[in-house]
């Protein structure tokens, strides 16, 4: 499970359960791709800028959505400012395209268009991305228009939905059923429509993957490894098959972790121990899977946090 796995499961956790009357449309960011004479060393800094520039209202990479903003830099035009100084300047275009991971669809793009200048390319670019901010009306009209599309996408289709997740589970794909579900934005009618079916598809996934969940996880105990342990083990739901397997694992590795591990699994813990909070812990489940579902399956690289 690679570090931004991990860092985007603990945003996640945060999600919260109480219903609301508008629409939740979440959306996840991959990593950017560099056009030419960009350089992929500035990749993680820019990431993020753009992660947190497009976090208006609802946030970006903070619930499960196999929706996903694929971001494209490229060089428009180079020059230069000859003065007492010569300054290198350049004009950018950050193509931002929504892509659906699990059918390729593309439901959108937009381009939104940067400059800067420096005393070379690299700082001319930098200076031209420092205007990506949240108060950018190119990236205001972006997320806006995304998170439109998403919902015209399921109030339009949700029937087509519901039918290709039934062909996958018919397949016995049944994580890709369960994810293509579990996407489905709370709030919208089709939410409540693919609930029952997406409750089926997670048990039936569930009971596929019990064991050998906790056969990686028991080997990740056996290594010391209690955070890969505890994200596995945060997979299992209270009707797995492998319960209570995952209950006497639990309370054996909760003496054995550090403060901050107990701060981020208390919720899981609390479950094992006392039974709190049971649908926050398999709405966890469920998101973890989803997460899993995009990382593991290489649809695409997400953005840590």
């Amino acid at each position: 499970m690679t570090k931004s796995s991990y860092t985007l499961f603990f945003a996640l956790l945060t999600f919260c359960l109480s219903a609301q009357e508008a629409a939740q449309i979440p959306i996840m960011l991959a990593q950017t791709t560099f056009g030419r004479d960009l350089n992929y060393g500035n990749r993680d800094r820019i990431d993020r800028q753009i992660l947190s520039a497009l976090e208006s209202g609802d946030a970006v990479n903070n619930q499960f959505s196999v929706f996903v903003i694929r971001p494209a830099l490229d060089i428009l035009e180079q020059g230069k400012i000859e003065g007492t100084k010569t300054q290198q300047t350049v004009k950018l275009n950050l193509q931002l395209k929504l892509t659906n991971a699990m059918t390729g669809e593309v439901l959108a793009v937009q381009d939104v268009k940067v400059s800067g200048a420096g005393n070379n390319l690299d700082e001319a670019v930098n200076r031209a991305l420092q205007t990506v901010r949240r108060d950018n009306p190119g990236l205001t009209k972006s997320i806006k228009t995304f998170r439109q599309r998403i919902l015209e996408h399921y109030q339009a289709q949700c029937g087509t939905v519901k039918a290709t997740a039934t062909e996958l589970a018919s397949q016995k794909k049944y994580r890709d059923a369960f994810a293509m579900l579990h996407s489905v934005p709370q709030g919208t009618p089709c939410f409540q429509e693919v609930a029952a079916t997406k409750l089926e598809y997670f048990n039936q996934l569930q009971s596929a993957e019990c064991q050998n969940k906790m056969s990686s996880a028991n080997a990740a105990v056996a290594a010391n490894d209690f955070k890969t342990a505890l994200y596995i083990l945060s997979q299992i739901d209270a009707n797995a098959p492998c319960f209570g397997e995952a209950k006497t694992a639990i309370a054996a590795i909760e003496p054995k972790v550090d403060d901050n591990l107990k701060t981020n699994y208390e919720w899981l813990f609390s479950f094992y121990k006392e039974g709190k909070a049971a649908e926050t812990a398999r709405w966890n489940a469920m998101t973890a899977l989803g997460l899993l579902y995009l990382t593991e399956g290489r649809k695409c690289v997400l953005v840590e946090r």
